[in-house]
């Protein structure tokens, strides 16, 4: 449920409080206690919302930075590749010069 529509819920559940409190005295302690509730939970829904948003953020910088690493990664693997290759090369023409020398 998002937060705006709780609070649509919240002030209509506040104003069938009001008419039940009107007809009936008894169970007004009761329903005044159950719409403290909800506003509770309502409160506690924000602040998680909140805290949810903060820590979405925090999860992209990171995400952004491990496809950095992972980007830096592949470009020196890339790089040992083509140093490998220049090295099996290298051994290659060696050992043929030597078998000529």
């Amino acid at each position: 449920m998002s937060p705006k529509s709780f609070v649509n819920f919240i002030g209509s559940y506040r104003q069938v409080l009001t008419q039940i409190s009107q007809a009936s005295g008894g169970q007004t302690k009761h329903l005044i206690a159950g719409l403290d509730k909800l506003q509770e939970a309502q409160t506690t829904v924000d602040t998680l919302s909140r805290e949810a948003g903060k820590k979405q953020k925090i999860l992209s910088v990171k995400q952004k930075e491990a496809n950095e690493a992972m980007q830096k990664i592949q470009v020196s693997m890339e790089h040992k590749a083509a140093r490998k290759a220049e090295v099996e090369t290298l051994q290659a023409q060696c050992t043929k010069d030597e078998r000529i020398i």
